[in-house]
């Protein structure tokens, strides 16, 4: 339920982002998520009884999920100088992470202590906290949608906009505009190529994460390895997390002053060529001091790609086609990719057709190489896209006050 919201509303969101002012979609997302999230309480009236009600509002949320983040990403190229946009958006993942793992553990937590109903409460009350920080952009006169300026870093991307101040005719507007939006993309592969980028490491990142579950189950702990395969599960989930949130953060530490897309694209190749020794190494030694390792290995690469992709999305689209854009990124490429991911390698490779997690790692040998092949072609026939980054005052901030 959370992976198909993004992309039955992928005509809408990103169009919607466009037209309307993203910090009201922001504050009315977090608002009906708040609410919503309370109808878990009904569920618990009787659990056995009222069952469908869990996808129901599971659903809900995740749809009011699928408003909320184009709008926040297409307010971070718009309020984040560009030499910052990498660190920005890897301490956002980093917080994302640490917030994921600390939210469940005092999720178990709070309701191991109190009860589910609790939990959930508390849990809308996150989502008004969160509406309170989105009330503050409200402050900034240049997050207006009218003082938004366009970046035409492509060419030949401007599409007039026909003004009208019926609300539904500018909806029915921006919907068709969805189609120029997809225009946009086939008339620009490398924003196309940038946008399939997340949904392909999350391809790698769910395969290892299924290697890694099913060998702490079914080879660790029956050998001796370790005694407890749910902890020690956890505990890598936990470390791999954290890794591919520091990772990025590192590696735009370690590089020169200036660096611009032509950087990150290198770092997105060697990336996705970093994932094929890693299960190599799944498959030579199947032990678990070597899954770590090679779990680790597949959490930065994956950092790295979820990072600079984005920071090079946010670079080099229009603002005007960015909600689009990042609609197409991580509401239907990611999203369809994850469920096809899912799908493949529980029912399809493990269940039906009865592969070892050893010879799933082999498959995904094959697949992790294919992509590499196919960025390193891509590196070599987009080493004339030249995006220039321009100059920012590192002194200054985007934003401007009321």
């Amino acid at each position: 339920m959370s992976f198909l919201p993004p992309i039955i509303f992928l005509p809408v969101t990103g169009p919607l982002s466009d037209v309307f002012d993203r910090r009201k979609i922001m504050l009315a997302s977090d608002v009906l998520r708040a609410i919503f999230v309370l109808g878990y309480l009904f569920v618990l009236i009787d659990v056995h009884k009222y069952y469908w009600g869990i996808y129901i509002v599971c659903g809900i949320n995740w749809s009011f999920n699928s408003f909320f983040d184009p709008s926040r990403e297409g307010l971070v190229p718009v309020t984040i100088p560009k030499h910052l946009l990498v660190t920005s958006n890897a301490l956002e993942a980093l917080t994302w992470l640490c917030c994921a793992f600390i939210g469940s553990f005092f999720g178990g937590f709070i309701t191991s202590l109190a009860g589910p109903g609790v939990c959930f409460s508390i849990n809308s009350v996150t989502f008004l906290c969160s509406s309170l920080c989105v009330l503050q952009l409200f402050r900034y006169s240049s997050l207006k949608p009218e003082a938004i300026h366009r970046k035409m870093l492509t060419t030949d991307t401007s599409i007039e906009e026909e003004k009208s101040s019926n609300i539904f005719i500018r909806v029915a507007i921006q919907l068709r505009e969805f189609y120029f939006g997809i225009l946009f993309l086939l008339k620009h592969p490398y924003v196309l190529t940038l946008v399939l980028i997340k949904g392909l490491g999350a391809i790698n990142f769910t395969a290892m994460d299924f290697v890694v579950l099913k060998m702490c189950f079914e080879v660790f702990q029956p050998t001796g390895q370790i005694r407890d395969a749910s902890k020690v599960y956890g505990i890598i989930r936990a470390v791999a997390g954290v890794v591919a949130g520091f990772a990025p953060v590192f590696i735009e530490r370690c590089l020169p002053k200036g660096y611009g897309p032509k950087t990150m694209r290198t770092i997105i190749v060697l990336g996705f060529c970093a994932m094929v020794p890693a299960y190599a190494i799944i498959v030579a030694y199947q032990n678990l001091w070597t899954y770590v390792v090679a779990t680790m290995m597949i959490a930065c690469a994956s950092g790295c790609l979820w990072i600079f992709s984005n920071s090079c999305i946010q670079m080099v689209t229009p603002n005007n086609f960015l909600g689009r854009t990042i609609s197409m990124d991580t509401g239907f490429s990611l999203n369809l990719a994850q469920s096809v991911a899912l799908l493949t390698y529980g029912p399809l490779l493990y269940d039906y057709f009865r592969l070892k997690p050893f010879q799933i790692a082999i498959f995904q040998i094959c697949v992790a190489g294919t992509c590499a092949f196919f960025w390193i072609i891509w590196f070599i026939v987009t080493r004339n896209v030249v995006h220039e980054i321009k100059e920012v005052d590192r002194r200054g901030s985007n934003l401007e006050i009321n």
